[in-house]
């Protein structure tokens, strides 16, 4: 088995176990950064985000992380493109410029969401009294 097929079939077994998995938060692991430090890491709310998305919930999946909702479409055309023009998919043709400018954006989504002025950035679950109340329409 090539190591391509074995990640793909890591990465689907992964997605299959996320699926079945109750919705509730309990049953992810902590955020170790978070456990030991108290800040929120970039990828802090990723699990619980996929795991919204599987199961449909796109707004909740928003609030746990929203850096990983925007980075799922700009990964998916590059490995989609990557793999229609080279029939193959090599991760060492992503161009260093690229590579820097999304490590950047991603450390300083790590950086805004632990200062209090963006802790709407901080992963957080919804619930229907926030939904009722309001909390999700436009600021006026």
């Amino acid at each position: 088995m090539t190591p391509g097929r074995w990640m793909a079939g890591l990465l689907l077994a992964g997605l299959v176990l996320l699926a079945v998995l109750p919705p509730n938060v309990g049953c992810f692991p902590p955020c170790p950064v978070h456990t030991t430090t108290g800040l929120y890491c970039s990828g802090c709310g990723s699990l619980r985000a996929i795991r919204s998305l599987l199961s449909g919930d796109v707004l909740q999946a928003w609030h746990y992380n929203p850096i990983l909702l925007c980075c799922i479409p700009i990964i998916l055309v590059g490995v989609l493109s990557e793999v229609v023009h080279t029939k193959r998919l090599s991760l060492t043709r992503i161009r260093p410029f690229l590579l820097w400018v999304w490590l950047s954006v991603i450390l300083a989504f790590g950086v805004l969401r632990n200062i209090p002025a963006f802790d709407y950035l901080q992963p957080t679950a919804l619930s229907a009294k926030t939904i009722h109340a309001g909390a999700l329409t436009w600021p006026r």
